[in-house]
């Protein structure tokens, strides 16, 4: 039998969360519940991979660093940021309360677009816990030697694509495959390149799950 089981960070999908500026927290609250869900699942399964999108990539990779699990993949992660946007936004945050997107929708599917419901702004102090999140991270990348599948896109506005190119350098793991798409925005999942994307992921944890020693029957 296998087993889905999935964590979404506060203020996606509509939530009124972000409506009233309290991402920030939602933000920092969900590295405990998405290392909770890990240990959760490896309790019962004994093959675990880990799938993380943007921010739940780096997630992904921060506990791929920490824990013993199959295998883990990353789709638009980020692991390097750019450093004059962190110092302006961390001395400012506390004035400039809200950030106004400027770069237009996340999707390039215009028929997937018009399903997600986005926001014109964010809180700056979801902005400050992400960087706060990719400076812990980026240290111990070079821990992480399980099997690993990194996927972006060569279009992604949000999370430049060479942070892909940064974690599959920075990697032990020996297994390991990087996987650019050409045609899809930052959310991969919902862009015209989701199927390639999907037969990755399909493709990669079937070669991790053959790779498995037989268990001796008893």
């Amino acid at each position: 039998p296998s087993q889905v089981a999935c964590a979404e960070g506060g203020g996606h999908a509509g939530e009124e969360a972000a409506r009233v500026g309290r991402v920030g927290d939602a933000v920092g609250g969900l590295e405990p519940q998405v290392e909770h869900l890990l240990l959760e699942t490896k309790s019962h399964f004994t093959n675990v991979f880990m799938v993380g999108f943007s921010m739940g990539g780096t997630l992904a990779l921060h506990l791929a660093a920490n824990y013993d699990f199959s295998g883990v993949a990353t789709l638009a992660a980020p692991v390097k940021l750019s450093l004059t946007d962190e110092l302006l936004i961390r001395s400012f945050h506390w004035i400039v309360k809200w950030q106004h997107k400027t770069n237009g929708s996340d999707i390039k599917d215009r028929s997937m677009a018009d399903l997600l419901y986005t926001y014109s702004s964010y809180p700056s102090r979801s902005t400050v816990e992400v960087f706060r999140l990719v400076r812990k991270i980026k240290p111990a990348i070079s821990r992480i030697s399980m099997p690993i599948l990194i996927v972006h896109g060569t279009e992604d506005h949000v999370v430049p694509v060479t942070n892909a190119g940064l974690i599959a350098n920075k990697v032990a793991s020996r297994h390991k495959k990087l996987v650019i798409v050409q045609n899809s925005y930052h959310i991969l999942p919902m862009d015209f390149d989701k199927q390639t994307i999907r037969s990755a992921i399909h493709a990669f944890i079937g070669e991790v799950l053959q790779q498995v020693p037989e268990q001796p029957q008893a």
